[in-house]
């Protein structure tokens, strides 16, 4: 491997990293209240009666003989409160119904490395920022200059938590996707730094896990890829994780091989092991994200396929594939499809928004499936024909900006509310990135200033203003 081939994948490793679920879902910030010092009156005062106390100790030991008398016979033995860890209601109501398809290797887990409990600022803001994730309206991870930081306040301060990931001189592990399912409860995986092919980490993917927000990480490594195994070309990275222990993760699109290439792994224990990889195919043959979503253990879509409905379902863990049934709309048969992130509400019921864009149209519709994910129907198509980032709150509750206003829903697209966006300098709709709202007030934008670099926004009055956050 000569030296021009090394720079050459050391500038393909400088790219930014994809937003979330966007437009094309293909291209793509003080610190805590100081506590008042005690006047240095108070402080000698403290001084003069602890030195008055240590006397009267002496003495009353002096005069005991220094022994301590034990407490009576059956005298109660103080108890101490045990402690409860976190818990995690799973988002699917459904129980896993299988298990890996192979037993899974059990990967040596290192003791986790501690790190800092304490929120404290990072030391500069990150030039680029994101993607991100809003957990709830306090808490927000977000990916800065390659680094996973995290916020408890809304973004006033931030915390590094990036995993120990391994790191080569001048190299850094190369970040290919997050997931929080709660503020305790996270997963990030990293491709090692560039080696050469025949170095034993060639390839590799670690998937790091924490279950204090961060405090804390340990790590496990996914077994070899069968298709996406070429080292520093792997495709991005998605976790679904439908409660702390039960979860995929699914390595979409690798640049080297094909769009249409993709592994899928699977774990039952949290990400401590993962099952040999699921291939779904090559080429024509193979299914394609960039977003996955699971109703259960067994049932789950994969959307984003260039050929037939662009939804693929399995109902058997992924270990098979299938074109599920999405009808375009009339006259759009051959326009192209962009697909929003699919949120299943129950073991079968689940909705995803699709954006058609033809030659002369483009319109965006909901559609809802009942028998996890074999067939899809028309329910509503949201206003406007500019690209929407469609986020799905509930069965009833949709929300969908184009940087430039903001429509949502609450009777399932029967109407439709429309509120203008206060754009930052620049404009938010030419530079905008992705979109995802936790519910009708709160959310998160990824933007691009003119000057090119990239920002993370949030908003808490359903998208009338934004406002940029510094991580």
């Amino acid at each position: 491997m000569d030296d021009f081939d090394r720079d050459i994948r050391n500038a393909f490793h400088a790219r930014q990293l994809p937003g979330a679920p966007a437009r094309l879902l293909q291209t793509l910030d003080a610190l805590p209240a100081r506590q008042a010092r005690p006047s240095f009156g108070g402080f000698r005062l403290v001084l003069g009666l602890a030195a008055t106390l240590a006397v009267l100790l002496v003495a009353v030991v002096a005069l005991s003989g220094g022994s301590r008398t034990p407490p009576p016979a059956g005298s109660p033995v103080p108890s101490v409160p045990a402690v409860v860890g976190p818990s995690v209601e799973p988002s699917a109501s459904v129980a896993p119904s299988v298990e890996p398809s192979v037993a899974p290797t059990e990967t040596p887990v290192p003791t986790p490395t501690p790190r800092p409990t304490a929120p404290t600022p990072t030391p500069t803001p990150a030039t680029n920022a994101g993607p991100a994730g809003l957990i709830d309206p306090e808490h927000l991870w977000a990916v800065g200059d390659g680094r996973l930081l995290v916020t408890a306040d809304g973004g006033q301060t931030w915390r590094d938590v990036n995993p120990p990931a391994p790191a080569e001189p001048g190299q850094v592990a190369h970040l290919l996707g997050v997931q929080f399912i709660d503020a305790e409860h996270g997963w990030v995986a990293f491709a090692e730094p560039f080696k050469l092919a025949t170095d034993p980490g060639f390839g590799r993917v670690d998937v790091w896990r924490t279950t204090n927000g961060g405090k804390t990480w340990a790590k496990s490594e996914l077994p070899p890829a069968r298709i996406n195994n070429a080292g520093d070309t792997l495709g991005p990275l998605v976790f679904d994780f439908l409660d702390s222990s039960h979860g995929f993760a699914f390595i979409s699109g690798n640049f080297a091989h094909g769009l249409n290439d993709s592994d899928l792994y699977w774990t039952a224990d949290g990400g401590r092991t993962w099952s040999a990889d699921r291939p779904t195919g090559t080429g024509g043959a193979g299914i394609e994200g960039p977003a996955i979503a699971f109703a259960t253990a067994k049932d789950g879509v994969a959307v984003g396929r260039p050929v037939g409905s662009g939804v693929s379902v399995t109902h058997d863990g992924g270990m098979t594939w299938k074109a599920a049934i999405l009808a375009a709309p009339a006259g759009m048969s051959g326009a192209v499809r962009f697909f929003g992130q699919p949120v299943f509400f129950d073991s079968h019921v689940g909705l995803v928004a699709v954006q058609f864009e033809g030659d002369a149209s483009s319109v965006t519709r909901i559609y809802r499936t009942t028998d996890a994910g074999s067939t899809w129907t028309f329910l509503s198509q949201v206003p406007g024909t500019d690209t929407l980032y469609v986020s799905i709150v509930d069965q009833q509750a949709w929300i969908a900006t184009d940087g430039s206003g903001v429509v949502h829903t609450t009777n399932g697209g029967a109407g439709w509310t429309h509120v203008t966006t206060q754009a930052p300098s620049g404009g938010l709709q030419a530079g905008l990135l992705a979109a995802q709202f936790i519910d009708l007030d709160h959310g998160w934008a990824g933007w691009m200033e003119p000057q090119g670099n990239a920002h993370v926004l949030v908003t808490s009055d359903g998208g009338v203003t934004w406002h940029v956050l510094t991580p």
